[in-house]
């Protein structure tokens, strides 16, 4: 009758053991999986308007398109430079900062003078 016991105690039956131990992290697996399917299946049925609150496919199928996009990355470069700067700024003062973003900058411009190349040859004077 040992094996009987399923959920508590101890048991030699594997699967118990390993909802045993992760326990916490399976309830809020099937938790948040449960909200979506709720929401997408509320979505589609026309209980929630879609018009203020898309279904989960429609905000995943658009963060999709949206981060093929140069300018996502080029807005979340920006973002990520601030929050470095303000790090740097709080921990080491501005000046660290500052130092820290002309640095960046002139890498950056290093980079490109190396690894880029001209596609717009120039022309020679009198030519066309």
């Amino acid at each position: 009758m040992r094996n009987a016991v399923l959920f508590h105690g101890t048991t030699a039956n594997p699967v118990a053991r390993f909802y045993r131990d992760y326990e916490r992290a399976i309830l809020g697996t099937l938790s948040i999986g449960g909200f979506f399917v709720l929401w997408e299946a509320a979505a589609r049925v026309g209980a929630v308007s879609t018009y203020f609150l898309g279904s989960p496919s429609g905000v995943i199928g658009a963060a999709v398109s949206e981060v093929q996009l140069p300018r996502f990355w080029r807005d979340a470069g920006f973002a990520v430079g601030a929050l470095l700067a303000g790090l740097i700024a709080d921990r080491l003062g501005m000046p660290a900062a500052i130092w820290t973003v002309a640095a960046l900058t002139g890498a950056s411009g290093f980079v490109v003078l190396i690894r880029m190349y001209e596609t717009h040859p120039r022309q020679q004077r009198g030519a066309p």
